[in-house]
Order: structure tokens, then sequence, then C-alpha cells
């Protein structure tokens, strides 16, 4: 079995240059480092997923070696025929705790969800990954998903107050940020980083969004890149 998920990479359009890509990544990510060096001690260190943003779309699932390519071709087809859209993100930081059962280790994470573009996001997930997934028996995306970019993560531990598992946290498949006591990540501070860097979240993001103009679907370690449709 391999494992493989469907991101969306927050970049131009494709027929910018890698390094302008980067470059358009690059304020954001700038501020978002701000924004982790400013958050007080936690009790496992707190990990940036920078530079590199994403908006997943689906669940990781196992696939199985022979449908691995028919897999791709249903999406290049499916995903050829959507239009590339606006995506802009909102400038408040949220966080998201997914608990692993069966001994694994629970991460929290420090997301900024998806505001312009989330619509198109949902139709693509409704219209064409969540009926290629049904097709070969495979779980779908969350049915009222929010749809977040991740930029921070921290281990944690749901053993607090003699509870096995605090009141409010997800699962690993979870999609909404909600908050127990003795978590990561308390809401006061995150006030705090919300009430300095919100507007400079908000600046550092292109005039209007980013072009998403791809997808990128992942299986075990190689990445593939579907384009969608120009207008």
């Amino acid at each position: 079995m391999t494992h493989h998920c469907i991101k969306v990479v927050l970049v131009p359009a494709h027929t910018l240059t890698e390094n302008t890509t980067l470059m358009s990544i690059f304020p954001l990510s700038k501020v978002l480092k701000t924004v982790i060096a400013k958050l007080p001690p936690s009790p496992s260190p707190i990990h940036a997923l920078l530079p590199n943003l994403h908006v997943s779309l689906t669940r990781p699932v196992p696939l199985r070696r022979h449908q691995i390519q028919p897999f791709r071709d249903e999406l290049a087809s499916r995903l050829g025929q959507t239009c590339a859209f606006k995506l802009s993100l909102v400038g408040s930081v949220n966080p998201y705790y997914n608990e692993v059962t069966g001994g694994g280790s629970n991460r929290a994470f420090l997301a900024l969800r998806v505001g312009a573009g989330a619509s198109e996001l949902k139709k693509i997930v409704d219209g064409v990954l969540d009926p290629t997934l049904k097709k070969l028996h495979l779980p779908t995306y969350h049915d009222n998903p929010e749809f977040h970019t991740s930029f921070a993560w921290t281990l944690f531990s749901t053993k607090t107050d003699g509870q096995d598992t605090p009141r409010g946290v997800l699962s690993a498949s979870g999609g909404q940020s909600v908050k127990a006591p003795g978590l990561p990540f308390d809401k006061e501070d995150l006030d705090k980083v919300n009430s300095i860097f919100e507007s400079k979240i908000l600046r550092a993001q292109p005039r209007g969004g980013w072009t998403i103009s791809s997808m990128e679907v992942k299986v075990a370690k190689e990445i593939t890149t579907i384009p969608l449709k120009l207008a």
C-alpha cells in the first residue's frame, strides 16, 4: 500500500519562474517566522513548516500500486476541466489539534484559514476528488472542512487533568480549530499574536491573492503537478 494526498500549493500561475514563485511566498513566510519567534515557550519545541505552504484537499489514503497511475490519469482529466482561481488567506492565526490513535504522536498546528478560494476548493473536493476516491472505495474528505495552511507544529500529550483525551481534541483527520485545557497555543497568547500580526499577514500576500493554476498529487515521495484550465 502507498499513501497519497492531494494538495494545493500556494504559488502563482505556473507560467512564472521558480524564482518568482519563491519571491511571492517570501513576504508571508518572513512574517510567519516572526510569529513563531514571538510565541511563548512551549513544553515541546515548535517546528516551522516554512517556506513551503500548502492546503491539503484529501486525507492520506492507501493506494495499491496498480491503482496509482489510473488514479493520476483520472484526476488529470477531471482537474483539467477545472478553472484556475484566486486564493488568499485570512490574517488571524488559528490552532488545530490532531490526536493520533494507536500510540502515535499527537500534534498541534498553527495555521491560516483560506479566505478567497474556499468555495472553489470545496467544489473541487465535492466534484472531483471525492467521486474519484469513492470509485476506489477510499475515504473521502471531511464533510465540512476548514481549508487551511499550517505553518508550525509541536507535539502534545492528551493526558491532562487525569483524562486520556481532553474534550475538544480532534482525531488525526479532524478539520476544525478547537481548544481544550492544557493544550499548546493558549487563546490569550494567540489573541496577542493576532493583534500584532493580523494586518501584517494580510499585507504580506499578493494583491488579489495567488493564482492557483495547478494541483499537486503526492504518492509516497513522488509529486505530480496537474495543471488547471486557464481562462
